[in-house]
């Protein structure tokens, strides 16, 4: 067995949502709205072009710098900029928008004592490799397993500049899961205003929105569980963003206790159930942070959310 990849939880989601845990219910006359997929879901678009301006070229490039930043930070096209410096260790004149994703990176680990590490992908791959061979499994991967992983789970390892990245251990690997989908929704956001655009919402697995519908409203957004469980909170957004962390959306077991958000330094798991929401100014931050507290102790997280200027951090049970 294969852990249900985040496209799967989304196709299991019922008709008419869009995005990952989050999805809008606005519609209204002027409303222009486009959907593609990228980042392993389904990534939607919705704009109020300005006056007289054909929005079909606007949603073409937006959809066109996804794909672009999808192709930097992919973690399985063997050519990808990160694909090449998970595999060589280090990578020469990367692109300034993986640069940008590791300065942040880097503030939202110091933010959050650590909680938010890139380098877990070793984990995830421990965990993946053995569930696919022992699916029934109720214990997870051996300890020595784990501590073997864990050895080349290290943020301070990583070294970079705008002429370089380095891993200064062997055996590191990133994942920027965790925040290049809010990342990107931001650079769609700078792209639609830059033409003009002044009210959308963007959905790239995490919302990031452009002022408000038109109307004075703001941009009403369901925060979704599973299936069975359907919508758990709600949201409103106006020039803000929001990002939503849950286990339960990969699982590695049938029993959903063992999934894809890993502390860094602890073994143990938050559980499936357990949504994190955040509203902040930006989505690649939200999102981040979401990230973050998904494995944090809610009390702990709260403490550094409190300290942060334009965040609001909600906790949802989906059970």
């Amino acid at each position: 067995m294969t852990p249900r990849s985040r496209r799967q939880f989304i196709s299991a989601l019922s008709a008419g949502g869009i995005g990952g845990f989050l999805s809008c219910f606005s519609n209204g006359p002027g409303f222009v709205s486009g959907t593609s997929e990228a980042f392993g879901t389904s990534v939607s678009l919705t704009i109020i072009p300005p006056p007289e301006v054909d929005p079909h070229p606007l949603l073409d490039l937006a959809f066109a710098e996804i794909e672009r930043l999808e192709a930097i930070f992919s973690l399985f096209e063997p050519l990808s900029p990160l694909r090449r410096l998970n595999d060589q260790g280090f990578l020469n004149a990367p692109p300034p928008e993986l640069i940008t994703v590791l300065a942040l990176s880097d503030q939202i680990h110091n933010l959050t004592q650590g909680a938010f590490d890139p380098t877990v992908q070793s984990l995830w791959e421990l965990y993946e490799s053995h569930f696919a061979t022992h699916p029934t499994d109720e214990v997870g991967p051996p300890d020595e397993a784990i501590a073997e992983a864990r050895r080349r789970v290290d943020w301070k390892a990583v070294r970079f500049d705008s002429s370089e990245i380095r891993f200064s251990k062997p055996g590191l690997k990133l994942t920027l899961n965790g925040i290049a989908p809010g990342f990107a929704a931001d650079r769609v956001a700078d792209l639609l205003m830059a033409k003009g655009v002044e009210h959308a919402l963007i959905d790239c697995g995490e919302f990031r929105a452009i002022g408000d519908q038109g109307n004075g409203a703001p941009w009403p957004v369901e925060i979704r569980g599973p299936e069975a469980v359907g919508t758990v909170g709600q949201a409103t957004l106006e020039g803000n963003a929001l990002a939503t962390s849950a286990g339960y959306a990969t699982a590695f077991d049938l029993e959903e206790r063992f999934h894809h958000l890993f502390h860094p330094s602890r073994t143990s798991f938050q559980p499936a159930s357990r949504v994190i929401s955040v509203e902040a100014p930006t989505a690649g931050f939200a999102d981040a942070l979401a990230t973050a507290g998904g494995v944090m102790e809610w009390g702990d997280f709260q403490t550094v959310a409190k300290a942060l200027p334009g965040v609001k951090v909600t906790r949802f049970e989906a059970d």
